[in-house]
């Protein structure tokens, strides 16, 4: 299934920009801009033909960004959850962010109230981690990186790292923080400028603990992918983090590797790793469609039940049996 020729915004630009944590107007902008350029694309492309007479695909780059683009993705799963459960719908709504979380923790975390939901939240690192990538940089800069401009930089940055980028934050009742990172073809980068081995997963998880004040009963994380990756973790980098760090078996001293400023003795600070292992969790696209779907808002007229089927079902992302198109 192909969406029509005409791509339109699921949602108005007022509602979506209210989601929006800052750069509001830029973020609309942007969103704006891959449309247009999208609906550029069909005009001189009316048949839905890719190719014509040899045309390379890289030249149509641009024009076919909106159909691979995650951010289309995260926005309309994760505000479509949210409108679900609009006034009258309050109880509802809680119970739709219960269900969410129930999928990824099982009864772990599964009681919601007064959820806010936030996109492209910007989380600042912790001091913790800048004093200690400035430590390595002062004692041993050559084992800090492999590039020698970078080793110097790092070594005269005073902010090594900027804020962590994070697809999505549902704020609950009690100051709670669920840290959303969403992907849809992308793999998670591997790599941050100053410091080549620190992951996309791990530095999630440190900004997040952070930002929740190192309180484990404050902080959960949940990672949103495809069926198809959670079914074929090995096809993605983030599968073979993810389930290292979730197995009870490796999860406590995987976390404790990959965050060693936070296994060190601190005063102010003290993490229990196999907890933390517990508040990983793993959810589907496929899997929020269904919540959706489940919701009595879904089958409302006003609701875009129809544009938010094709939209999903055109990327594969359709609750379905027995395969993923």
């Amino acid at each position: 299934m192909v969406e029509s020729q005409s791509v339109e915004l699921l949602y108005p630009e007022a509602v979506l920009r209210d989601y929006f944590d800052s750069d509001k107007e830029r973020q609309i902008a942007r969103i704006r801009s891959s449309i247009k350029a999208a609906n550029d694309f069909r005009t001189a492309h009316p048949d839905d033909a890719l190719i014509h007479g040899g045309q390379r695909l890289a030249g149509l780059k641009k024009g076919l960004q909106y159909y691979k683009d995650e951010t289309f993705v995260t926005l309309y799963a994760f505000v479509s959850l949210d409108l679900c459960g609009r006034p009258p719908y309050r109880r509802e709504r809680e119970q739709l962010y219960s269900d969410f979380l129930r999928a990824a923790f099982g009864d772990e975390r599964s009681v919601v109230t007064d959820p806010v939901l936030t996109l492209e939240k910007q989380v600042v690192p912790s001091g913790i981690y800048l004093d200690s990538l400035k430590k390595r940089f002062a004692e041993d800069r050559e084992g800090c990186h492999p590039v020698w401009y970078l080793r110097q930089l790092g070594a005269e940055n005073k902010s090594p790292e900027g804020s962590t980028h994070t697809d999505a934050l549902l704020t609950l009742a009690g100051d709670c923080r669920v840290m959303i990172e969403a992907k849809f073809l992308s793999d998670m980068s591997y790599d941050t400028r100053y410091a080549p081995e620190r992951d996309q997963v791990s530095r999630n998880l440190d900004a997040g603990l952070f930002h929740a004040r190192y309180d484990l009963a404050r902080f959960w994380y949940v990672f949103v992918s495809p069926a198809r990756f959670r079914e074929r973790p090995h096809t993605r980098l983030y599968g073979y983090r993810l389930g290292e760090y979730r197995d009870p078996a490796t999860g406590a001293d995987a976390l404790r590797r990959d965050l060693p400023h936070l296994a060190d003795p601190w005063p102010a600070v003290h993490i229990d790793f196999d907890e933390l292992r517990r508040h990983i969790g793993w959810v589907t696209w496929e899997e929020i469609c269904s919540l959706v779907m489940a919701s009595p808002v879904f089958h409302e007229p006003e609701f875009p039940r129809a544009r938010f089927e094709t939209f999903f079902r055109e990327r594969c992302l359709w609750p379905r049996d027995g395969g993923y198109c």
